[in-house]
């Protein structure tokens, strides 16, 4: 915010760019881009890490992303909406991530991880997720479904559901 401020405050000319500004491009194409590709592999041991370790967690899955730094974990099986999810996981464990209903209606059912922090911090993430859904209470069953999974109508909870075209 303070940089903000002062780099707001340099005018910008009609045909070029201030002199500081040309002399920091100078610097950093001479001394090149290292450290991004340090930055790269650091995001692939967090990614390769956060990946397998929250699919060893019972009712999560994860899809490997490509080209993000970003996991967004099924947690459906929870029966927890995106939101609630996130919200509880973060009182109880004080763990941040974004309930995946703020990324669209195919988002709900997951949450979102930025892997940002080091990979010893993802562990320490990984394990108070995995207690956070171990105290998940049960989810019971929707009404209009049996103990077996049969359908079944909501007033009538022996009688299977039949679906017949006329």
């Amino acid at each position: 915010p303070e940089l903000m401020k002062v780099l707001a405050a340099v005018p910008v000319g009609i045909c070029s760019v201030p002199v500081p500004f040309q002399m920091a491009a100078i610097k950093a194409l001479e001394e090149g881009w290292d450290f991004v590709a340090d930055m790269r592999n650091e995001y692939e041991k967090r990614i390769e890490y956060m990946t397998k370790r929250l699919n060893k967690i019972e009712g999560v899955k994860c899809a490997h992303p490509e080209g993000a730094f970003y996991l967004f974990p099924d947690i459906s099986s929870f029966g927890l909406p995106s939101m609630k999810f996130a919200m509880e996981f973060f009182m109880k464990e004080k763990v941040r991530c974004a309930p995946g209903s703020g990324y669209g209606e195919m988002g709900e059912g997951h949450i979102r991880f930025a892997l940002v922090r080091p990979v010893e911090d993802l562990k320490e993430v990984c394990v108070r997720l995995e207690r956070f859904v171990k105290n998940l209470p049960p989810q019971a069953p929707p009404s209009h479904v049996g103990k077996d999974g049969t359908p079944r109508t909501r007033g009538d909870s022996n009688r299977p559901v039949t679906a017949e075209l006329s």
